[in-house]
């Protein structure tokens, strides 16, 4: 029957709607084949439902139920609904489907503060994906603390969790009372864990109890029936662990030590620093990464359809495949304890398990690495958030340094300039080496490498221990300098490729929080001298200047300079400067021998011709015809990914995403006449270059060439010169 279609709008229809909209879900969506009725077809349903006997709530009920089978109707319900909100918030909601709520929660946005008390009372739901809603909205009210700690204090572990989720998104410091208070009352081991973790991070504490010994610690964890979830791990032994007093540990110490990862996955028990403390610094750095080998390695109970294929074809496949995500914690386990081993596995890792239905967990290893918590596993993530093969990656580590940054309540731009270590460094960016007979100062060269002196004289390395030398003394500093000169390498690598990011995505810093990291850090400090820099008000530079070594500041004219207090202050874009700037710039750093640390003042500028300032796409590529093979590589190199691929698995764009500091976020997008995903195998097919087009983020809407600042156009100009010669 299609009685809607034939007979239109009447009290019939609405009552028939009343009923049958109460059921949809619940048994079937037959309301549409029985009466025709499409979700938006009648306007202002809520009123009509009201007008037939349905109560508030039920309306609300009945039209979220509608709905889930019709998204399209949605809007029209809120809107519908918008003249009711006080009657919803006054009804007993309680009972309504997840839908139903979902439009309350949209119309209770209207006025976040007026309907404080029902936003609130949502974060109870049973709904994940409405909590998660609720929690986006008191994540923007820090002043709403009162009904946080209240969430904390929930019956319902959810409402405990989404508190938790919250607090650490507004940041920890100002909760930590409450904190205490529910380390103390929870029951639940990851709801444990993940207060201990948050708690150890905000305030440095153990937050253990001081007199706890590993003994105690491990007789709590591994009572009953807790250390069950291990079973799989323990079908063979593992390597000895040994105390520190010389005596082996029992297992239990091993299986207390994994279940502070695998009660709660992605995070750290603080009871881990209690149990290692008492073991063998490498006996536990082995059983980490035997821990991740048996991980990789153990075939789960039940094979997934593919391995039985591969197993009845006789084709090989890694190994690394058996590994199950109800066990990832393993890889955070690895991360914190296993070193440079478990850091070269997972580098194997995310090379190939993105190509064998191993996404997923490839993208838990930047979370994991980040773990870790020291300055080089973070400054590997940030620099695979700007450089990596798969864009799952990418993407993948900028979350795992948003989440760390967030539990500091801070951006993961702040986050990652609070990782740029000292090096121990003191406040003359000298560091001395003490051999008991002799010692030596070492600097940071202009050229990021370690100047050494000894007596005044500067020396061309570092020598190795002598007969004359304190033996124990000389061993530990010579090994110290090692280790300082291996990971000074590594900080400047990352530090350069990031430092030239900041200039193309026009990030900028407040006055004090550029001096903390440009004038204290000696790394930063010797970056900071071979670059000019900006004094930026409303997004626009209004004076350059040059940091000096001896710590004064200079202008274009070679004049003294004082940063005013708190300037924003960024590096500046040669296509911020006139002619005449630029030239007297590039002049000042020939005569004071400066080489720069990335090509700042010398790359090419580029900016929009008038017809591409009138049009919404880039057409200055077009016809340009390379290898598949050369594509992609050159590509890759300067930042791009491929785009989704489509049919016959061809790739038809490149894409890049760049989230400004000054703009919202771009989405470029090079389109090409087609290429296959599978490049290596077609690397010596033709492709032919098409238009370039932008989209705002997050919506994804078209923008013009208008739209883009001189700085971004240029600079997207400039990656692609690399690629194709203009």
């Amino acid at each position: 029957c299609k009685y809607f279609n034939i007979f239109g709008e009447d009290d019939f229809i609405i009552r028939c709607i009343a009923v049958l909209g109460s059921s949809i879900g619940r048994y079937s969506n037959h309301m549409y084949k029985v009466t025709g009725y499409s979700g938006t077809d009648i306007t202002g349903i809520a009123d009509k439902l009201l007008a037939v006997g349905a109560n508030i709530a039920q309306a609300l009920d009945i039209c979220g139920n509608i709905s889930e089978h019709d998204n399209s109707a949605v809007e029209d319900y809120i809107n519908c609904f918008s003249a009711h909100i006080d009657e919803i918030a006054s009804a007993d909601i309680t009972k309504c489907t997840s839908a139903a709520k979902g439009i309350a929660l949209a119309l209770f946005r209207k006025d976040e503060n007026k309907y404080r008390r029902q936003i609130v009372a949502l974060a109870e739901d049973a709904s994940r994906s409405l909590r998660e809603e609720v929690s986006e909205i008191i994540i923007r009210h820090p002043d709403w603390s009162d009904d946080i700690k209240s969430l904390l204090r929930s019956k319902k572990s959810s409402a405990r969790d989404l508190a938790l989720t919250i607090i650490e998104r507004q940041g920890a410091k100002a909760y930590i009372p409450e904190l205490k208070k529910a380390l103390a009352a929870e029951k639940t081991d990851k709801l444990k864990a993940r207060i201990g973790s948050m708690l150890a991070v905000v305030s440095g504490d153990d937050t253990a109890d001081e007199k706890a010994s590993a003994a105690d610690v491990v007789k709590e964890m591994t009572k009953g029936k807790k250390t069950s979830k291990l079973e799989w791990l323990f079908k063979e032994p593992f390597s000895p662990v040994h105390r520190k007093d010389g005596g082996e540990a029992d297992e239990s110490y091993i299986k207390a030590l994994l279940l502070c990862f695998a009660n709660s996955v992605g995070l750290k028990d603080p009871n881990a620093d209690i149990i290692v403390s008492e073991l063998v610094d490498e006996d536990v750095c082995r059983l980490a990464n035997e821990v991740l080998k048996r991980w990789l390695t153990t075939p789960p109970e039940v094979k997934s359809d593919w391995m039985e294929f591969f197993r009845e074809h006789n084709y090989d496949y890694a190994d690394t495949l058996y590994a199950q995500a109800k066990y990832k914690w393993v890889l955070y386990f690895a991360s914190v304890y296993g070193g440079k081993q478990a850091m070269d596995t997972f580098d194997e890792l995310m090379a190939h398990w993105p190509l064998m239905q191993k996404g997923g967990l490839a993208k838990e290893i930047p979370h994991a690495i980040t773990l870790n918590g020291s300055s080089e596993y973070i400054m590997k993530v940030e620099k695979m958030s700007r450089k990596h093969r798969f864009n799952s990656i990418r993407k993948a580590s900028a979350d795992a340094l948003l989440c760390a940054a967030e539990k500091l309540g801070m951006s993961k731009e702040e986050f990652a300039d609070l990782m740029v270590p000292d090096l121990d460094f003191d406040e003359n960016m000298c560091r001395t080496f003490d051999y008991g007979s002799r010692q030596f100062k070492v600097y940071i060269s202009p050229k990021l490498e370690p100047e050494i002196y000894c007596d005044g004289k500067k020396i061309k390395s570092m020598p190795k221990p002598s007969a004359s030398d304190d033996k124990a003394v000389a061993d530990v500093a010579y090994k110290e300098f090692t280790a300082m000169k291996k990971l000074m390498k590594t900080v400047v690598a990352a530090e350069l490729v990031r430092l030239e990011n900041t200039m193309r995505t026009a990030r900028s810093w407040t006055s004090p929080k550029w001096k903390k990291l440009f004038v204290a850090n000696p790394i930063m400090h010797r970056f900071a001298v071979g670059l000019i820099w900006g004094i930026y008000k409303d997004d626009k530079l209004e004076k350059s200047f040059r940091y000096l070594d001896d710590g004064s500041f200079t202008t274009v004219d070679d004049e003294e300079f004082t940063i005013p207090d708190n300037a924003q202050i960024g590096l500046v874009h040669p296509v911020e400067l006139t002619d005449e700037e630029l030239s007297a710039w590039k002049q000042q750093l020939k005569d004071y021998d400066i080489i720069q640390p990335f090509p700042q003042l010398t790359r090419s500028i580029f900016k929009p011709t008038a017809e591409e300032l009138s049009s919404g796409y880039i057409e200055r590529f077009n016809g340009r015809v390379l290898k598949s093979i050369e594509l992609a590589g050159g590509m890759s190199r300067i930042g791009w990914s491929k785009g989704p691929a489509g049919d016959g698995a061809m790739l038809d764009e490149f894409l890049r995403e760049d989230i400004f500091a000054r703009n919202n976020g771009i989405k470029a997008s090079l389109m090409i006449s087609g290429m296959s995903v599978e490049v290596y195998r077609n690397k010596e097919d033709d492709v032919t270059i098409e238009k370039l087009y932008f989209y705002k983020l997050p919506a994804n809407e078209c923008m013009s060439v208008s739209d883009l600042s001189d700085r971004y156009f240029s600079e997207i100009m400039y990656e692609l010169s690399k690629v194709f010669i203009l």
